[in-house]
């Protein structure tokens, strides 16, 4: 199971407490931009915007961040790595790398479609981002590099790769969060990146195919 809440409004400010007054600050803006992108949307988040919901000056911000997408490319890479920690939890580090990675991006998926600010934010972000949020996810680097050492994936893994994945985890992510009742839509995800990573189609169908039955029902 995982330790990361549903109410996740004031996550990074709540983990910034006893901490010094320069990381606290940093906490507020960074659940600020999450608030504002998640309602806004990212074309009209503005600093105005953010400092509003924050509470601070504009010089505050700055202190802070050189720009409204430096703030947007933190905060992101943030959720991207909190959802990847957590969905890691529990998780079979020993198993094949194509298993791992069906499982993770299972969890991955859910909990953001949970946390409704996180996973708009996700969904708002990741293929603008060319899918640099995900490249911070140490677990998923792990599990994508030990994928092509072990033969398991016969794709390198380049940055146009991880925006295309990416780009299928947030177009799921929002599908999720529009309607939970088909776990079909998870199941073509997994079944899609494992594609991508050079796993032939009748494979990756059936690896996901196995996963899913397996699940707790």
């Amino acid at each position: 199971m995982t330790d990361l809440p549903i109410n996740i409004q004031r996550f990074f400010q709540d983990g910034a407490r006893g901490l010094p007054k320069r990381d606290r600050t940093r906490g507020i803006i960074l659940d600020a931009v999450i608030e504002t992108v998640s309602t806004q949307g990212l074309e009209s988040t503005a600093v105005r915007g953010i400092i509003q919901i924050a509470g601070i000056s504009h010089g505050t911000f700055y202190n802070h961040f050189e720009s409204r997408e430096a703030a947007i490319i933190e905060a992101t890479s943030k959720i991207a790595a909190e959802l990847d920690r957590a969905a890691q939890q529990g998780g079979d580090l020993v198993s094949p790398p194509d298993e791992q990675l069906i499982m993770g991006t299972m969890r991955f998926i859910e909990l953001a479609s949970r946390r409704k600010a996180w996973g708009k934010m996700l969904v708002e972000t990741i293929s603008p981002l060319d899918g640099l949020p995900l490249s911070s996810s140490k677990n998923f680097r792990k599990v994508l590099s030990g994928g092509v050492a072990a033969g398991v994936f016969s794709v390198p893994i380049t940055p146009l790769l991880t925006r295309q994945i990416g780009a299928i985890i947030a177009l799921c992510i929002g599908l999720r969060m529009e309607s939970r009742s088909s776990p079909q839509i998870l199941q073509d995800t997994c079944s899609a990146i494992l594609r991508l990573l050079g796993v032939p189609a009748k494979t990756a169908e059936k690896r996901v195919h196995e996963m899913m039955a397996n699940l707790p029902k």
